[in-house]
């Protein structure tokens, strides 16, 4: 009885990172699609990533070897606004919403800990999903609970498809450098807000499902940000016929693969 004691008094419980943290996200991942033959595309990627939620914001830069452009997006509850920037494109929204603290969930089960370079010990998480479908696990350091590696996996039996990717946080620091780095960014200088978001700000969210999605944008991210610099063009035959494709061919309507986010992208380049 007393061995068992030690053991549950020896597991930790679920917690949450610091208040402020920078890191440098190193990504890597697959997709596998059965459904029209074998198809297999990687994933590597960098993403920056500013974490402050005394004041209700985040930031991500990321770049990836599936996006031709590098993207930012820049969410701001305290000040209530947001920025997108896809390429030299920006979109401006005016923010409402809940900021959820970067945080091991408390339905999480404690798979263990190890020992990374010798010294650094990390406590191992697995998530719960109700859609059996998911998984995910992150480690986090016993000192602090700064994450470490987070690992995601997803498949889908309607589409004959998986998606892995794994997290690798670098260059960590308890830290921001500079809260300038929240500002409005120099090429959303001439931008006006174009729209109202109701959207709760969850980091751990956010990069698990950039990596499901494999760093895509999805369709409503791509169409919002490029319907407030444009005509509008809903009444094209084009752009109906395209989108018509679009989306008898796609299951997953927020799954915007590279091949369609570039025909999209030329139908409107001729309305900018």
């Amino acid at each position: 009885i007393t061995f068992c004691c030690l053991v549950c008094a020896s597991n930790p419980k679920a917690c949450c990172t610091p208040k402020q943290w920078q890191a440098t996200v190193i990504q890597d991942g697959s997709s596998i699609s059965q459904k029209k033959g074998l198809g297999v595309s990687l994933l590597t990627g960098k993403i920056s990533v500013y974490y402050d939620s005394v004041n209700k914001r985040v930031r991500v830069d990321e770049e990836n070897s599936l996006n031709p452009v590098n993207i930012t997006t820049i969410h701001d509850l305290g000040k209530n606004i947001s920025y997108y920037i896809y390429g030299t494109n920006c979109t401006i929204s005016v923010l409402k919403g809940k900021f959820t603290d970067f945080c091991i969930p408390k339905n999480s089960s404690y798979n263990g800990n190890r020992t990374l370079g010798g010294s650094l010990l990390v406590d191992a998480w697995g998530l719960h999903y109700q859609d059996s479908s998911k998984f995910a696990r992150i480690d986090v350091t016993r000192n602090k609970c700064m994450p470490v590696t987070e690992t995601f996996f997803q498949s889908s039996v309607k589409t004959s498809s998986a998606v892995y990717a794994t997290n690798v946080f670098s260059d960590v620091q308890t830290t921001i450098k500079s809260a300038k780095i929240f500002d409005k960014p120099i090429v959303c200088t001439n931008t006006i807000k174009s729209s109202m978001q109701m959207m709760d700000i969850d980091l751990r969210t956010m990069l698990w499902g950039w990596g499901l999605d494999n760093g895509r944008p999805s369709q409503r991210h791509f169409m919002k940000l490029h319907s407030s610099q444009m005509p509008d063009v809903s009444h094209n035959e084009h752009y109906i016929k395209y989108m018509q494709k679009l989306q008898k061919n796609t299951d997953d309507k927020d799954n915007f693969n590279l091949r369609d986010m570039e025909a999209l992208r030329k139908i409107l380049k001729n309305f900018l």
